[in-house]
């Protein structure tokens, strides 16, 4: 389960109302090395098939499955 803190659950809020047309906040994480991560957050229009979707105070919330441990 993904926690956010409640400054960036009012954040991603904002931004999806800004683009209504992409209301999926999608984060993809990656490992870039053994010491370090690369953290991805995006706007789209739905979850893929494959994705974890989780809802968040109201956000709809798309993890990639590789992302997800």
């Amino acid at each position: 389960m993904l926690n956010l803190t409640w400054t960036a659950i009012e954040r991603l809020r904002k931004l999806v109302e800004e683009h209504p047309e992409d209301p999926v906040v999608r984060i993809t994480l990656r490992d870039v090395d053994a010491q370090r991560l690369s953290l991805s957050i995006t706007l789209e229009p739905s979850a893929q098939e494959e994705d974890e979707v989780q809802h968040i105070e109201g956000l709809t919330v798309a993890l990639e499955r590789g992302s997800v441990h």
